[in-house]
């Protein structure tokens, strides 16, 4: 009896599962009447689904509550059909259109070409990308983002970098690109300082803030820049910089950013051994080492140097100073803060920003500040002519540390001040600023103090554009542009007093 219940059960559940189902069938093909073969077919919402045969046609048992099914193929676009009481669903498919729209700007010009009808390489990086970790340098922000491009520094958050597109391509001259601002060929010169002595300084892309540029785009390879003669052999980096839009309502927007710098690491350094040479800690009379080759530390009594006598009679305990090293350095800080107003007509459109950096070095005095001012204007005149002119004008000033294999460099003569010498905790000068330091170097915190390196850099890139726009295939784009900048540097103590002034100019203009 309870085996005939269970089967009677069974037999009830199947018919209850058999109502709750439909079977639907189709057939899939494109617009030209041809089968889809492979088509997926797919209940919506659900992991249920089928795939069509070779003559487009399928077959698809559904739940009774299924709304609409989902038919998608490749190159094809994705269909949703809704059931209802239907018991066969056909569906025509309409081929998709992946055809490449991505536009880069290629030329001085601004000629604008879809990516597919180039025969070169190019990368384009938008805004975006640029501004979601704020650095001083745009040099610096195309690090790790366009495959083929290195981008190495030389030194802190505001100095120099070097750019190579697709490796080295002379021995003899330089391999870094070419930038072009808004058609306008500038001059990024300036990174390059000596090994032996003189500060660490920047290339001058430095001037460009990035919260001004729209875009960038890297052309790779000699063909690439055929416009722009032997100076574009090692590629070129276009850079876009933000204008006001069409019909654009008046806007203004304000951007801040704050963010801190230290130092990665610091090399392993003993504090065992004191001052000295083979065992032995100096005397007055066998002269000062900066070596640490001196006897072990127990803390004996031994004539150390004193700052006040410049001699060495002063009896202390032998001990190390394991923060000599660390304790030149702080926290660097950039900060920036952005604001702009643009806006514009369906004849006129125009665009205002102003920005200010600071950025503070881990070593004290290093520090840079920048002022940025931006105009950009555009205005219809009729319907063949359109007028456009742009102006950014930066004001960089800095003050920088030594750098080098020099008696003035405080990192490098940090690393060799003996363990057992107390270099935060004794007086490095006397009233008048005069060294007191033992060694045959400059004491690092009497250079950071007295011999720093200042400069001061004003630049204004613009341009002025005038389009004729004759008929929808012939146009001409008159371009004339500029790029001056003036240099005014100082440089005090061990490197000398300098000063110079260097300014260029260029000129661009063309038909098309």
């Amino acid at each position: 009896m309870r085996k005939m219940l269970l089967l009677l059960f069974g037999v009830v559940l199947l018919a209850v599962q058999a109502i709750a189902q439909q079977t639907v069938t189709g057939r899939v093909t494109d617009e030209s009447g041809k089968p889809v073969p492979n088509a997926s077919v797919m209940v919506k919402g659900t992991t249920t689904g089928t795939v069509t045969k070779a003559d487009g046609s399928y077959s698809l048992t559904v739940p009774a509550n299924a709304k609409a099914l989902i038919f998608s193929s490749v190159d094809m676009t994705t269909m949703e059909l809704n059931i209802g009481n239907n018991k066969t669903i056909d569906a025509i498919f309409t081929i998709q259109d992946k055809a490449l729209t991505e536009v880069v700007v290629t030329t001085a010009f601004g000629i604008k070409k879809d990516k597919k009808t180039l025969g070169y390489g190019v990368t384009e990086i938008k805004a975006e990308q640029l501004t979601r970790a704020h650095t001083t340098s745009i040099s610096n922000a195309l690090a790790g983002k366009i495959p083929g491009v290195r981008v190495s520094g030389t030194g802190g958050s505001f100095t120099g970098s070097s750019i190579l597109i697709r490796g080295y391509t002379t021995f003899t001259g330089s391999n870094q690109p070419l930038f072009v601002v808004d058609g306008i060929p500038i001059d990024n010169s300036g990174g390059g300082s000596p090994l032996q002595n003189g500060p660490t300084v920047s290339n001058r892309t430095i001037d460009l803030n990035q919260e001004d540029i729209e875009s960038i785009s890297v052309l790779k390879g000699p063909s690439a820049a055929v416009l722009y003669g032997s100076r574009a052999s090692n590629g070129v980096i276009l850079i876009t910089l933000k204008k006001g839009k069409a019909n654009q309502k008046n806007a203004i927007q304000y951007s801040t950013s704050y963010a801190t710098e230290e130092v990665n690491r610091f090399p392993d350094l003993q504090n065992l051994y004191a001052q000295g040479t083979s065992g032995i800690f100096p005397t007055a009379s066998s002269g000062a080492t900066n070596a640490s080759w001196g006897p072990l530390i127990t803390g004996q009594i031994v004539n150390q140097y004193d700052p006040t006598t410049n001699l060495v009679n002063k009896s202390a305990p032998l001990m190390a100073y394991p923060n000599n090293v660390r304790g030149l350095f702080q926290n660097g800080v950039n900060w920036q803060n952005n604001i702009s107003f643009s806006g514009g007509t369906d004849k006129n459109t125009f665009r205002f920003s102003y920005g200010y950096l600071r950025n503070t070095g881990v070593l004290y005095p290093d520090k840079l500040n920048r002022h940025n001012f931006s105009l950009s204007t555009s205005s219809k005149v009729n319907n063949y002519l359109t007028v456009s002119a742009s102006g950014n004008y930066s004001n960089n000033t800095s003050t920088r540390s030594q750098q080098g294999n020099q008696l003035s460099n405080p990192l490098f003569r940090g690393w060799f001040t003996p363990r057992s010498y107390d270099l935060l905790g004794m007086p490095f000068e006397d009233a008048i600023g005069n060294q007191r330091y033992p060694m045959g170097e400059d004491h690092p915190l009497w250079t950071l103090k007295h011999n720093r390196y200042n400069d001061e850099i004003n630049r204004f890139i613009g341009n002025v554009s005038f389009n004729f726009k004759l008929t929808k295939w012939l146009q001409a784009d008159y371009k004339l542009g500029t790029d001056v900048y003036s240099m005014f540097r100082h440089a005090y103590d061990q490197i000398g007093a300098r000063g110079g002034a260097n300014t260029t100019a260029g000129l661009v203009g063309g038909i098309r």
